[in-house]
C-alpha cells in the first residue's frame, strides 16, 4: 500500500513539474465560458461561477481559490441529481500522451440513506453518450486530480463532470481549474 501511495505521489509531481503542451485549458476567471454546456434535471439553477463568499452557503463552505465554477445543493434546496458542465470539443490528435488536471472542492457528504456523488465523464461520439472516468473523493479542502487520456489519443472527446444529490438536500461541487495537456516529459 505504501509502495502504491509513493507512486502516485511520484506521478503527480512528476506530471504537475513536467514540461506541458496545453491542449485546452480552463479556469473559469472570465465568467461561464460560452462553449461550455450545462445539463440540470429543469429544477433549480445549475452551474454558476463566482468566489468563495457567494458560492457558500449556511452547511456548504467553500474555501477561497480565487474564482472557480459551481452549483450549490444546500443553497437552493432543489433537486441536482444530474448537473452535467460539459466541455467544448477536445482534438487528441498528434501527440504522445494526454493528461486531465482537475481542481475541485467536494465533501462528498450524505444524509440518511443519500449521498452526493461527483463524477468526471469522457465522450468520444459528439456527446451523444458519456462513460465514466473518475469518482471524485470528498474532502473538506481544495483536490487536485490527474487522469491518463492517452487511450483517447486520435479521438475528439468532450469532457463533463457531474454532481448528484441523489434527489436530496445535500452540498455541491466546484471547478477551480480544467486542463488537458500533453506531457513532454515522455
Amino acid at each position: 500500500m505504501k509502495i502504491c501511495k509513493l507512486t502516485f505521489f511520484l506521478t503527480v509531481v512528476w506530471i504537475s513539474s513536467s514540461s506541458q503542451n496545453i491542449l485546452f485549458e480552463e479556469s473559469f476567471d472570465a465568467g461561464f465560458p460560452s462553449n461550455w454546456t450545462q445539463n440540470n434535471n429543469g429544477s433549480g439553477s445549475s452551474w454558476e461561477v463566482g468566489h468563495a463568499i457567494a458560492a457558500s452557503s449556511p452547511n456548504w463552505r467553500v474555501t477561497e481559490n480565487g474564482s472557480f465554477v459551481y452549483t450549490n445543493d444546500d443553497q437552493c434546496n432543489c433537486d441536482k441529481s444530474l448537473d452535467e458542465l460539459i466541455s467544448p470539443p477536445i482534438v487528441l490528435s498528434g501527440i504522445s500522451n494526454a493528461y486531465l488536471g482537475i481542481e475541485f472542492f467536494f465533501n462528498g457528504g450524505s444524509s440518511g440513506t443519500l449521498s452526493e456523488t461527483g463524477r468526471v465523464k469522457i465522450s468520444t461520439d459528439g456527446g451523444s453518450t458519456f462513460s465514466s472516468l473518475l469518482n471524485l473523493n470528498g474532502s473538506t479542502d481544495w483536490q487536485t486530480q490527474y487522469i491518463d487520456l492517452s487511450s483517447y489519443i486520435g479521438n475528439t472527446i468532450q469532457l463533463a463532470i457531474e454532481y448528484s444529490d441523489d434527489g436530496g438536500w445535500l452540498f455541491g461541487l466546484a471547478i477551480g481549474h480544467f486542463k488537458v495537456f500533453e506531457s513532454l516529459n515522455s
